[in-house]
């Protein structure tokens, strides 16, 4: 699967498999399932790839956030957005990659 940048100016603060503390051991994980980017405070969020709306809104944290998932022959994929400023899309709403989600 083919997936676009969800944000301009990449800087990556966490790369998938690394663990930088014991949080993921701790949860009974090898290391780090995700990739974490760093963006500058209102950077649009976009799809990094086309979908369905799963999750979109505030945690019981507080923290707002998007889920998309896509299904492709015999696969399914899911992408998780976080610490999202703003939520520009709602649940069951199908996405295109590119299009902006939110703002960081």
């Amino acid at each position: 699967m083919l997936l676009k940048s969800p944000i301009k100016d990449v800087f990556i603060t966490q790369p998938f498999g690394v663990s930088y503390v014991n949080f993921y051991t701790f949860l009974g994980m090898d290391g780090h399932n995700g990739i974490d980017f760093r963006a500058r405070k209102g950077c649009p969020v976009l799809a990094a790839h086309d979908g369905i709306i799963t999750w979109a809104g505030t945690d019981s944290g507080g923290g707002k956030g998007v889920s998309i998932i896509t299904k492709e022959v015999g696969h399914g994929y899911k992408t998780i957005y976080y610490h999202l400023s703003r939520v520009d899309v709602k649940k069951g709403d199908k996405v295109k990659a590119g299009r902006r989600i939110g703002l960081a």
